[in-house]
């Protein structure tokens, strides 16, 4: 019942939060492109949880700021980085809503743990079939209440059995064997005896006859008779089987033991079980079961309750949770991904820019005019078309925002390569500083030399992609391999009529 209420409750809060902040940041709302963010819908609320509750309080993770920042660059780093962090909060409401819809559904189908009254249960009617119930057992026992699941079934009035005679003296042979428990052999039993009631899966129904001071009715040992050298005892088994009986008497020898309370608990259960057995509801004609409230020869009493599976609706509460958080954290985990694909598209594209450089170099420019070119040519086919957007010259304006701002040339390329985060733009950066502060003239030697390697890496990397690509495709092959053998094999074994 408390997890039903608890999920409505939430469920119909976050419908509430939903729209009232559906009308909320229109504005910001406007540059959001659904396509990349495929929670749109539920990014105001998103905005509106880390605006009013989060704010401060959960700095975002630093590499994913840093990361954030190379990719979308300075101009769209604060919005970006906002909402990224609304993103994740969208995927943890969305989560937190399906695992509440299912909680409640759970909880609504599970039902409450109803307290069964006068410890009754009527009986189903003749043709209506056997019922099972799962039930709990409340046991008390030395001042404490635990429970035990215990699964009742209730048959049917007077329902029919029948077998053969002939095979009662073959199962009243192997009977010891079956009666074990956890005792070794029935020379040396300090344990409680599994006086089956039926035997195997046959309809043979076995009564036990126990006249002993050292063992109940339910094969539980009494201790406090039992001497410490050990007593003898005998126990007899009636086998019924469609209407015929024979006795087994079984000699045993019985030895002390102390209990632990979770023993207690076992052998109290076990003893209900026997109590409530299939033969024993047999054999009672009233229209209702009286489920019993003490067990004979065992200590505390009994309090049952209709077992109810809320338990698992909480584990399951629990374990969504936890996924949830693990989606959110996973949101980080696409940045860091966006970060290696920008590395590769920077190191695929930077023979293709150093080797513009030099081309504008040997016609005559200066390398600040060149970069200034380079970029504004990038700068004139973006704005016509902003799916062609490249990470490398996205760097090179944001370095020529730099130098007309008043940066250094030195510092501004030290800052370039930095931001690109390849070894080869490192070693690139690191030239044309060199450059400047020696002023020679072997700028362009040195950057066609490092042209020549930028090519050879990209084809390397084009070469291992491709590798990637063709051992992807081995097991669609193979599926295709193992079709084309059936088919040419069917009509071969359909001639030889296997």
């Amino acid at each position: 019942m408390i997890l039903t209420i608890i999920s409505f409750i939430g469920l119909i809060a976050l419908f509430v939060v939903f729209f009232l902040t559906k009308s909320m940041y229109k504005e910001q709302m406007k540059y959001v492109d659904k396509k990349e963010y495929k929670l749109k819908e539920l990014m105001p609320t998103s905005l509106y949880v880390l605006d009013k509750i989060i704010d401060k309080r959960l700095k975002p993770n630093n590499k994913v700021t840093e990361n954030i920042l190379l990719i979308y660059g300075k101009r769209e780093y604060e919005f970006r980085l906002r909402m990224h962090q609304a993103e994740k909060i969208s995927l943890g409401i969305m989560g937190f809503m399906g695992v509440l819809f299912i909680t409640l559904i759970l909880s609504l189908q599970s039902g409450d743990n109803i307290s069964i009254k006068d410890n009754t249960i009527k009986r189903p009617s003749l043709g209506e079939g056997n019922v099972s119930y799962d039930l709990q057992a409340e046991i008390e026992i030395d001042g404490e209440k635990s429970l035990r699941d215990i699964n009742v079934l209730i048959p049917e009035v007077n329902p029919a059995k029948d077998k053969a005679k002939e095979i009662l003296k073959k199962v009243a042979d192997e009977l010891p064997n079956y009666i074990l428990g956890n005792n070794d052999n029935l020379k040396v039993v300090d344990k409680k005896l599994e006086l089956i009631t039926e035997f195997a899966d046959s309809n043979i129904r076995i009564v036990w006859n126990i006249d002993s001071p050292y063992l109940e009715d339910d094969g539980e040992l009494n201790y406090d008779n039992i001497s410490k050298t050990g007593n003898e005892a005998e126990i007899i088994a009636t086998l019924t089987y469609a209407g015929e009986s024979i006795d087994k008497i079984i000699g045993i020898k019985v030895y002390p033991k102390t209990l632990t309370r979770e023993e207690k608990l076992e052998l109290v259960k076990m003893a209900i079980e026997d109590q409530l057995s299939t033969e024993n509801l047999l054999d009672e004609l009233n229209d209702v079961v009286v489920l019993p409230t003490k067990i004979d020869g065992q200590d505390g009493k009994i309090n049952w309750i209709l077992k109810s599976s809320g338990n698992n609706t909480l584990i399951f509460l629990i374990l969504g949770l936890i996924v949830v958080i693990l989606l959110m954290l996973l949101k980080d985990y696409e940045v860091t991904k966006k970060m290696d694909e920008r590395s590769s598209e920077i190191r695929m594209s930077f023979p293709e820019f150093i080797i513009k450089l030099t081309l504008l170099l040997n016609a005559g420019m200066t390398l600040s005019r060149a970069w200034k070119r380079i970029s504004k040519d990038y700068y004139d086919e973006v704005t016509k078309d902003r799916t062609k957007k490249n990470y490398l010259y996205e760097e090179m304006l944001e370095t020529l925002q730099d130098l007309t701002n008043g940066v250094s040339e030195v510092k501004a390329y030290e800052q370039f390569g930095k931001r690109c985060k390849i070894p080869e733009m490192m070693r690139f950066t690191t030239v044309i500083i060199q450059n400047i502060k020696k002023g020679n003239d072997t700028l362009v030697v040195a950057l066609q030399n490092q042209a020549n390697e930028a090519w050879d890496v990209r084809k390397n990397v084009a070469k291992k992609s491709g590798e990637k690509a063709s051992s992807k495709l081995l097991i669609p092959m193979g599926i295709m391999f193992v079709i084309i053998i059936i088919i040419v094999m069917m009509p071969a074994f359909m001639s030889l009529g296997v």
